[in-house]
């Protein structure tokens, strides 16, 4: 994750294919994760804690499409300070 902040700060062709590339890397990474969750999901026997795990494995899996979009749309336009202020914050 650092190394996206990193990227997103220069205004090369090279750190823009780098910081597309780290986003999904990132975004592989996430989806595996979401599927180990929902794997543990299906084998929960308690039904509140499956349905949580359900619920965060769907949020994971939309975080991570979010951060391909914006890290396309920083490497686009690096310099709109715009496109920061669109990344959702977590609690």
């Amino acid at each position: 994750m650092a190394q996206l902040s990193e990227f997103a700060k220069m205004d090369s062709p090279t750190s823009k294919k780098d910081l597309i590339n780290a986003a999904k890397l990132i975004a592989q990474e996430v989806k595996a994760i979401e599927e180990e969750a929902r794997k543990l999901a299906e084998s929960c026997t308690d039904k509140r804690l499956k349905a949580d795990l359900i619920a965060t494995a769907q949020k994971i899996n939309t975080m991570g499409q979010q951060l391909k979009i914006l890290a396309t749309v920083k490497a686009a336009n690096p310099s709109d300070n715009d496109n920061d202020q669109l990344v959702i914050r977590v609690p």
